[in-house]
């Protein structure tokens, strides 16, 4: 693509952000109340779905072995791992999925990457 300013993929010729576009794109989405939050909650869904996977790998179980111990079912799991379903993932679920991989759930928080409103 040399001589043009715009970037496009291959397969379907859609328009791509140039360098240094993205991080101005993800701040004006970031101002608007309604993109900053779902953005948030999918971030925290995707972060949920890595510590459940990572739990249930460091305990060498299956999905429905992990949910047998932790008293739900194996769709839920499977549904935690992909990180689809509108429901919020309890911590009381998060604790009982720890215990049944063997490990303690450990909370923390860190700066946020936007500023707060």
């Amino acid at each position: 693509m040399k001589g043009t300013s715009e970037f496009t993929t291959p397969a379907n010729k859609t328009k791509l952000a140039k360098p240094g576009e993205v991080a101005a794109m993800k701040k004006a989405f970031l101002a608007d109340p309604v993109s900053r939050s779902a953005y948030f909650e999918a971030t925290a869904r995707f972060k949920v779905a890595r510590l459940v996977k990572s739990m249930q790998t460091h305990a060498g179980l299956t999905q429905k072995e992990l949910a047998t111990c932790a008293g739900v079912s194996p769709a839920s799991i499977a549904k935690i791992e992909r990180a689809a379903g509108s429901e919020v993932t309890s911590v009381g679920l998060l604790v009982s999925l720890a215990a049944a991989s063997g490990v303690e759930l450990v909370l923390d928080y860190a700066k946020s990457e936007a500023p707060a409103f």
